[in-house]
């Protein structure tokens, strides 16, 4: 009675007053204090969404949104599967079950995403549980970081090395090969220079081995019978001087 009286003094008509005035109070607190921070999710340059247990977003930030080139209407409600090719759609999937299962923190994945738009790009993932109020596993929040230009530099970087190492091996191989073909010419040189003259002492000799032969029919050189070596080394010139000239061809200096 005398907090009913108390109340009516203070010009409350009725004692729920109070107490509706206070959870009005509160409700206003509440759908401020959610405004701030939706304002701040959205302000930060990081991607942040959070999905239930099945995989269906529950919310994303608008920054999730522009990357992905999708409005937020197009993404509450959806999988992966509904948004991402479906290789992506599955390894998304696959790491949300990891963290489900496992309860452990997935942090710094390297992951390829796709936008509205089919172009690709690259994110750096952090993925965690979310707890309901009986602190059961209900789903995952997920933050991400856009990596694509620094990913694309990685790669160019790669690509440009990988050139220089090709370019570098390539003329290596041309200074072994100039190499390769002045080691080869200079004899062949010297075979082409010096057949002629030769060839020649070999005719200019004949006659006296013939002369020889006759006198001396088991007459031999290098342990051939000298007839057969005559029908021989006559053969062997052209075939020496041709086969210099086709090294050379294949060996130009």
């Amino acid at each position: 009675m005398f907090i009913y009286l108390a109340l009516i003094r203070c010009g409350l008509t009725n004692p729920y007053d109070l107490l509706f005035r206070e959870l009005e109070r509160e409700k206003a607190m509440l759908r401020e204090t959610q405004r701030h921070l939706s304002l701040i999710v959205d302000t930060v340059p990081a991607l942040i969404w959070q999905k239930d247990h099945d995989g269906t977003y529950l919310q994303v930030n608008q920054t999730f949104c522009k990357t992905l080139g999708i409005s937020q209407d197009h993404i509450l409600g959806k999988t992966d599967h509904d948004i991402f090719p479906r290789k992506i759609a599955d390894k998304f999937r696959e790491l949300d079950l990891e963290v489900l299962r496992t309860g452990t923190e997935q942090m710094g994945m390297e992951e390829q995403y796709a936008s509205i738009s089919g172009v690709h790009g690259w994110r750096l993932t952090d993925r965690m549980i979310f707890r309901n109020h009986n602190n059961s596993p209900a789903g995952i929040i997920g933050f991400a970081k856009d990596i694509t230009q620094h990913k694309t530099a990685v790669l160019k970087a790669g690509e440009q090395q990988e050139q220089l190492l090709q370019a570098a091996k390539m003329t290596a191989l041309g200074t072994l090969v100039a190499g390769m073909a002045h080691e080869v010419n200079n004899p062949n040189n010297f075979i082409m220079l010096n057949s002629p003259l030769l060839e020649k002492s070999w005719h200019d000799a004949v006659p006296v081995l013939e002369a020889h032969q006759k006198r001396h029919p088991e007459f031999t050189l290098a342990g051939i019978p000298f007839l057969q070596m005559r029908e021989y080394v006559t053969e062997l010139f052209p075939e020496l001087t041709k086969a210099a000239n086709e090294s050379n061809a294949l060996c130009p200096s």
